[in-house]
């Protein structure tokens, strides 16, 4: 269940609860409670491609998934969000760094992951703030 107890613009501020665990949103997910969330069998993209591949393969849960945000270009990542945003919590996959996760919470991602983040440090990427360097 998510209640959203505060709104910014696009941001919310909320409480999710999964399985008994209550998360205090925006959040980054890592661990345990990633491996509790079931994500789409189609991203996003494909709804550009066929979208009616993209209804049948769609999960329409608690959590609207976001996935493939990093091949997208900035308009379809607004339009994306804008189109899946409503009660429900947005959880932006596999996409935050140190530099984009404040404008992934703007636009309204109530739940985000360090998976790039790690693929990024262990191909040899530094993050020092909003700097990376190679």
């Amino acid at each position: 269940m998510f209640y959203i107890e505060k709104r910014d613009g696009f941001a919310r501020l909320g409480l999710l609860e999964i399985e008994g665990k209550k998360i205090r949103t925006p959040a980054m997910l890592e661990g345990e409670i990633l491996r509790k969330i079931e994500l789409e069998k189609a991203p996003y993209q494909v709804k550009k491609i066929d979208p009616e591949i993209y209804e049948k393969l769609k999960r329409s849960g608690e959590i609207n998934a976001i996935i493939g945000i990093a091949r997208m270009m900035p308009r379809e990542i607004a339009e994306a969000f804008s189109e899946i945003r409503g009660k429900n919590p947005i959880f932006a996959v596999a996409c935050a760094t140190p530099a984009n996760v404040s404008a992934l919470i703007y636009l309204g991602a109530d739940l985000v992951d360090n998976l790039m983040a790690i693929a990024k440090a262990y191909s040899g990427m530094y993050f020092m703030g909003d700097l990376e360097v190679n």
